[in-house]
């Protein structure tokens, strides 16, 4: 109950999502809140999104854009998970889930996304030289959950994005991999209090300044009873989501972080490995890293992640 009432008094302004950073001319993104550094190759399935939307126009030319920032994780060769509400929200302009308006970074650990990328990755590839390959693609397709609803509190926020040529997955490049995904409808994973880890480019604390560089945070998975008695009071359900975080510590989720992947270890008798547990969905308005944060529960969503994938893409493996 502690966690509940403290919850209501620090949010008179209720609920934020917390990924989507968006700017007019600054290309750089903020951090996980009380998170460390993550070294290149640490976690090989992170993603960085960055949405370059056009906002205003002079004779059809661009002259000004809004910028979207949000995580994801590589799922596979072709696609990577993230928020839906990276694409679609209300104050956001109507085209903003155009692909083409998407560059999707896998591989690195800093977020820039320049034309000097873009270039050394072709000029890589064109001289052989596999240390000049930065992966940082177009989106070619963006497919938001058909029950996506930003006004139940971004129920089903959950979205898929095709990029625009296969990455190279395990041997090829040794800093780009997949994340397992749970079986579906595994509910009664992860264990309460497990420790899960969450990795973004979001604030460093409300206000903060902004960062280049993905951080890791180390969460622990909140009972869904807890979580349900903190955000049910809202309007919130818990079915398809689950918490993880503290209160008080000033670890978690902070705008930029939408979309990351939180992932937790499965033990599946044989082996102990990470598997992506939940996606950033939202957090405290005001005191953001003092109360657990809210992520889409993946084993809710399996089985439409992988309909959806196989659906979508032309050569199957």
């Amino acid at each position: 109950m502690f966690s509940f009432v403290l919850f209501a008094v620090l949010n008179k302004d209720v609920l934020t999502s917390p990924a989507v950073q968006a700017e007019s001319r600054s290309g750089r993104v903020k951090r996980v809140i009380g998170g460390r550094e993550i070294e290149q190759g640490d976690w090989p399935y992170l993603a960085h999104l960055m949405g370059k939307v056009p906002v205003t126009y002079f004779w059809g030319i661009p002259t000004m854009y809004r910028r979207h920032y949000c995580g994801g994780a590589v799922v596979h060769k072709r696609w990577v998970l993230t928020a839906a509400h990276c694409f679609q929200q209300k104050d956001f302009a109507d085209d903003t889930a155009t692909p083409e308006y998407w560059h999707i970074k896998v591989g690195e650990v800093v977020a820039s996304h320049d034309m000097f990328d873009k270039a050394k990755h072709y000029m890589g590839k064109l001289l052989g030289r596999d240390d000049w390959l930065l992966w940082n693609l177009h989106a070619e397709q963006i497919i938001i959950h058909p029950q996506y609803n930003e006004s139940d509190h971004w129920r089903h926020d959950i979205a898929l994005v095709r990029l625009e040529e296969d990455l190279p997955i395990g041997p090829e490049d040794p800093n780009i991999g997949v994340i397992p995904l749970p079986a579906h409808g595994e509910t009664a994973w992860p264990n309460d209090r497990a420790e899960c880890v969450m990795k973004g480019w979001g604030c460093s604390h409300r206000g903060g300044r902004v960062q280049d560089v993905a951080h890791l945070a180390v969460l622990p998975k909140v009972d869904d009873e807890t979580c349900s008695r903190m955000y049910v009071p809202y309007g919130v359900t818990m079915d398809t989501r689950l918490c993880a975080g503290y209160n008080l510590e000033n670890v978690g989720i902070c705008r930029g972080d939408s979309g990351g992947p939180l992932v937790c270890r499965h033990d599946d008798g044989f082996d102990d490995y990470w598997v992506h547990a939940g996606i950033a969905s939202f957090t405290s308005a005001s005191h953001p890293g003092q109360v657990p944060g809210v992520f889409t529960r993946v084993s809710a969503y399996v089985n439409w992640i992988q309909q959806t994938i196989r659906e979508n893409t032309e050569t199957e493996e």
